[in-house]
């Protein structure tokens, strides 16, 4: 019989928000994420980010999914900021990359190991004077 290991859906008291302490200032507007986003969501996020199409559907609504889960009860009054200001495309992708940011440095600390693959210059550009 194969080995079962049980868990629990709850959060433990002392879980910490990857988000907390995160905010945007847009058009002089501060915005906190007050929301969560636990690590599958990080991870489903991190891996939108890295892919070149936000052009289809269920992409643009990851992203709007995304925004509202990390705002949380401050996403209305940002949802509706957007709006009003019909705020340009690249500012909101600039949010979600804000968010991501803050999540990705979080799954890295947790995990104790980055998220992206390092470069593929190991040494990087070297000074043409020291060689």
């Amino acid at each position: 019989m194969p080995e079962i290991r049980e868990f629990t859906s709850a959060s433990p008291p002392d879980s910490e928000n990857a988000l907390e302490g995160v905010a945007v200032k847009l058009d002089g507007i501060v915005f906190e994420c007050r929301g969560r986003l636990n690590v599958l969501k990080m991870s489903k996020l991190a891996a939108k980010a890295i892919e070149d199409d936000t052009a289809d559907a269920a992409e643009a609504a990851s992203i709007y999914v995304t925004l509202a889960r990390a705002f949380g009860p401050e996403w209305p009054r940002l949802e509706a900021h957007i709006d009003e200001h019909d705020t340009a495309d690249e500012s909101v992708l600039g949010i979600l990359q804000a968010v991501n940011d803050a999540i990705q440095s979080n799954v890295e600390r947790i995990t104790a190991h980055p998220t992206r693959p390092s470069s593929s210059s190991p040494g990087g550009l070297k000074d043409k004077a020291a060689l």
